[in-house]
């Protein structure tokens, strides 16, 4: 117990020290303001926080009134900055450079009174501004403001001994980075995710390393098979499945059949996705079988719901195996496997899952329509069948839609 109040202790000295390192680095401001900025500094390292909200409030009004003949030079802090995260958004790369600068500078000096808020015990308003400022600021060139603000934020998280709190900072920055990284392709903003997803692994787990963690290993992985998926990285669906692969391997060492084969069945996910976008027909019929040799396994080695996936899996296996060589027998096993994934996950309660693998049934069921309409020599009998397809296709999507509400 003693040892775990140290510890927090000793977050709390380091969090301090670093949030006022935060209140001394280079802001961009005139020489003027910057021995202004100084004294914030000072006064705040020795608890003088009502004159350095005053000498921030200064700061704030004098940067953000700099163009503003007649503005008024009383205005309170809460309205100014209210104003301020109305203005436009400092994103767009027509705004004048001068400007750009400016709202730069705000941005610090906003930042500067959460900081300030937090170290004077008032961690609900500094959780409030900075919440406001990623709002309006977060998505700046490079992100360097939103690196910042999480920076802070986690600084007084730990300040204030919140655990909850550092967690959900750590989390929104992973979703943060990886939102970003996905929509524009960009490597760099998917590693600070996959940090940002180790660093709260960690933490969550009391581990100093989560190579081999289950979960940590997980959703790392997740994170590269969507990028690899939406930006057709191949490299990317590899290392998914081998950091997968290895996690499962060691889990399978130390005893932990059924977390391991969870792993194995997740790994095989990403080899569907790599082989898929290669086009790989061939590679998708042995990634099939192996997910069956899975799937027959005892439940001393499989859990209901890896069973239920492993069947899923293997619905999309098939259906992409399909895709590519355009046999109508590979769909309609496809069909068999989604059917049977759609009720084990019922049969537990994971109807997410299920209305995942209903969903998926329905789009194979249309696709199998579409390549019996399409084919000229299929007799009167295929173009029935085809019609009957489309037919259930729609009964389930009514179905799923009724369900959804």
């Amino acid at each position: 117990m003693s040892e775990t109040v140290s510890n927090a202790t000793e977050r709390q000295k380091k969090a301090f020290g670093l949030l006022l390192r935060r209140l001394s680095e280079n802001a961009g401001l005139t020489n003027s303001q910057n021995a202004l900025r100084d004294q914030i500094y000072h006064m705040a390292s020795t608890g003088q926080f009502g004159d350095a909200f005053e000498i921030n409030h200064r700061l704030l009004l004098e940067v953000g009134n700099a163009d503003a003949e007649g503005a008024a030079s009383d205005e309170a802090p809460a309205h100014f900055l209210s104003r301020f995260f109305k203005r436009p958004d400092v994103a767009d790369p027509n705004l004048p450079a001068v400007f750009q600068s400016r709202e730069r500078q705000l941005s610090t000096l906003a930042l500067d009174r959460a900081v300030l808020l937090g170290m004077s015990g008032q961690p609900g308003e500094a959780n409030d501004l900075l919440d406001k400022l990623m709002e309006a600021r977060g998505e700046d060139p490079g992100n360097h403001m939103a690196e910042e603000i999480f920076e802070a934020a986690l600084g007084l998280a730990d300040l204030s001994a919140s655990t909850s709190r550092r967690h959900q900072i750590l989390h929104a920055r992973m979703s943060f980075f990886f939102d970003m990284a996905l929509q524009d392709g960009d490597d760099e903003k998917l590693r600070t995710a996959l940090q940002a997803g180790e660093l709260l692994h960690c933490d969550l787990a009391a581990l100093d390393d989560v190579a081999d963690h289950p979960e940590a290993v997980r959703t790392c992985a997740d994170m590269m098979l969507q990028f690899g998926r939406s930006h057709e990285r191949t490299g990317m669906l590899k290392s998914a499945s081998i950091m997968l692969s290895a996690a499962a391997q060691s889990l399978r060492k130390s005893g932990q059949i059924k977390q391991s084969y969870e792993l194995v069945v997740e790994s095989l996910h990403a080899e569907i996705a790599l082989a898929g976008l290669m086009g790989d027909a061939s590679e998708l019929a042995v990634l099939s079988k192996r997910l069956r040799d899975i799937v027959d396994l005892p439940d001393t080695m499989l859990t209901t719901e890896t069973r239920g996936q492993t069947r899923y899996f293997l619905g999309t296996c098939l259906a992409r195996q399909a895709d590519i060589d355009g046999r109508i027998v590979t769909l309609r096993k496809a069909f068999g496997y989604f059917e049977a994934a759609a009720k084990q996950f019922a049969e537990i309660g994971l109807e997410a899952k299920e209305l995942k693998s209903l969903r998926d049934l329905a789009l194979a069921k249309v696709t199998a329509a579409e390549l019996l309409a399409l084919n000229r020599d299929n007799s009167d009998t295929d173009l029935v069948l085809a019609q009957r397809y489309n037919a259930e296709a729609l009964q389930l999507q009514q179905e799923l839609s009724a369900r959804l509400g």
